[in-house]
């Protein structure tokens, strides 16, 4: 049996280096919590999520780090993130629903 991680933030501001350096270990997830405060830093950010999300789109998940970190910021940028309609459901519910069971009914 293999053990299951999620690496919240995704060594935030240095995504790119997280998503390269981790993307062949399979049983990595990525929350994306914490990503969107600051506005300098966010296109960075955005197109190093697509790029993950269109390589392991089974492996991302959203996150926004509830009560430390703006919520309309990480929905907007989750809404702004270039990518399919099965990939955004993956991102938004559909894998955090698989990864730790919960049924999404």
């Amino acid at each position: 049996m293999q053990n299951t991680f999620v690496y919240c933030h995704c060594f935030y501001p240095e995504a790119v280096q997280c998503f390269d350096t981790l993307t062949d270990c399979e049983n990595v997830y990525f929350d994306i919590s914490s990503v969107a405060d600051d506005p300098e830093k966010l296109p960075q950010i955005k197109l190093a999520a697509e790029a993950a999300i269109r390589r392991i789109p089974e492996r991302i998940l959203f996150g926004s780090d509830f009560g430390s970190c703006s919520q309309r910021a990480h929905l907007d940028y989750a809404a702004a993130l270039d990518i399919t309609a099965p990939a955004r459901a993956r991102l938004m519910y559909q894998n955090a629903c698989r990864l730790y069971a919960f049924s999404n009914d």
